[in-house]
């Protein structure tokens, strides 16, 4: 993943790859009319927990919500909601929570489950263009937050995660400069961690590491040849 400047056009030459927006209401013109082109051009966008309506003085603009053609983004206030993202069910809810009660074509990819309010949707354009929207705030603590953003990131055409590691308390970090490579596991609990890691090139896995078992507060570093 990389961070790229929504301020300048360097934005519109990225289209190979989604692009993540934690939004707020507030998003300057210039902005929005890059994301509008970004789409036009091919670029996949999420954009989480809202649509913006004003820009950096505060002032009316609604260029994306034009763009979108009349989504209607509001709070949701019901009591012990039940999310529902593709087949993650009963996501566990720790932040905000918005809900469209727009209309227009789109595809619903996610909704409270006791209401029927619609919390996430999908929208194509041509030449694969793509915007997704999911209304609401969480910070990461289920597993069930790991599995609606996989299938959200698959619905946005993203490839199979280059390291595979099956526990999921463990931090990795894989660095590569050609065909060598250094791959640290990092436990920063304070308890013993083991796991097993599948590295991956395409569809290819290039190496596999089974049974790493790590102290608590414990990195290791192993080396990865992706030579055919």
């Amino acid at each position: 993943s990389n961070f790229v400047d929504l301020y300048t056009d360097e934005l519109l030459s990225k289209t190979d790859k989604p692009l993540i927006i934690a939004t707020s209401v507030v998003m300057p013109e210039e902005v929005q009319r890059r994301l509008v082109k970004y789409v036009w051009k091919g670029g996949r966008v999420l954009l989480a927990p809202v649509i913006p309506y004003l820009d950096q003085d505060f002032k009316p603009c609604t260029v994306l919500q034009d763009f979108l053609e009349g989504t209607s983004v509001t709070a949701f206030n019901g009591n012990y909601p039940r999310v529902n993202i593709g087949n993650t069910k009963n996501i566990h809810m720790n932040g905000k929570i918005f809900k469209d009660t727009g209309k227009f074509d789109k595809e619903i990819l996610g909704s409270e489950e006791y209401t029927g309010s619609i919390l996430c949707w999908k929208r194509n354009f041509p030449d694969n263009g793509m915007v997704i929207w999911l209304g609401f705030e969480w910070k990461y603590s289920m597993h069930t937050h790991r599995e609606f953003f996989q299938y959200l990131l698959k619905e946005m055409g993203c490839e199979e995660p280059v390291v595979c590691c099956k526990n999921h308390n463990l931090w990795t970090s894989l660095r590569r400069s050609g065909k060598q490579g250094i791959l640290f596991v990092m436990n920063f609990y304070s308890s013993f961690q083991d796991t097993d890691i599948v590295i991956k090139e395409g569809r290819r896995a290039v190496a596999q590491f089974n049974e790493v078992k790590l102290k608590p507060m414990e990195v290791k570093i192993f080396t990865v040849d992706f030579q055919e």
